[in-house]
């Protein structure tokens, strides 16, 4: 059977799917290394830095991670953007 026109054969996340930063780590707790790392990062930083903080966040959040329940692109979004935002406030 082909799946609905318009359906990307991505994981749908449940109707309250978490967005915030706390509930993605209430879910994932090793998404705190990630922070740790990124906030340890020198000033210096760029962006193949921020490529190897992405490959990490790929086997947590979206289609890619480890938790089923964290398997749909709108948790790698709302982790990416908030990681993306302390990436950038640390750099010169």
């Amino acid at each position: 059977m082909l799946p609905p026109i318009g359906h990307s054969g991505q994981s749908k996340p449940a109707q309250s799917a978490p967005r915030s930063w706390a509930e993605l780590v209430s879910i994932e707790p090793q998404l705190v290394e990630i922070e740790r790392l990124t906030r340890g990062l020198p000033s210096d930083r760029d962006w193949k830095d921020w490529e190897i903080i992405k490959a990490a966040l790929s086997l947590l959040t979206g289609d890619k991670a480890i938790r089923p329940e964290l398997k749909a692109v709108e948790y790698y979004d709302a982790a990416y953007s908030f990681l993306l935002g302390v990436f950038e406030r640390g750099r010169k």
